[in-house]
């Protein structure tokens, strides 16, 4: 999955230690969280898509590891494919 192809940006601001995506209709911003169980995941309560009144929660578990800029990107648009068709 070519990030040139689907003109999508990602990056991680060490500042505000979030998560941010941006492309393909949606501009989107996760933070670090803790679920129950202990676990870490990242997650967004309100993702929308331009032209889409729907809002949608999103989460990755991600565990105790560090995630990369790749891995962040497939995680997201596998969940964001549950909600939309993306190509």
């Amino acid at each position: 999955m070519s990030e040139a192809f689907y003109n999508i940006e990602t990056w991680y601001d060490e500042k505000r230690c979030m998560w941010f995506f941006r492309g393909m209709g949606f501009d989107f911003a996760m933070h670090w969280t803790d679920d129950p169980e202990g676990n870490i995941a990242l997650e967004c309560d309100c993702v929308t898509r331009e032209g889409d009144p729907r809002e949608v929660h999103i989460a990755i578990d991600i565990g105790y590891t560090k995630i990369t800029k790749d891995e962040f990107q497939t995680a997201i648009l596998k969940e964001l494919s549950k909600h939309w068709i993306l190509c």
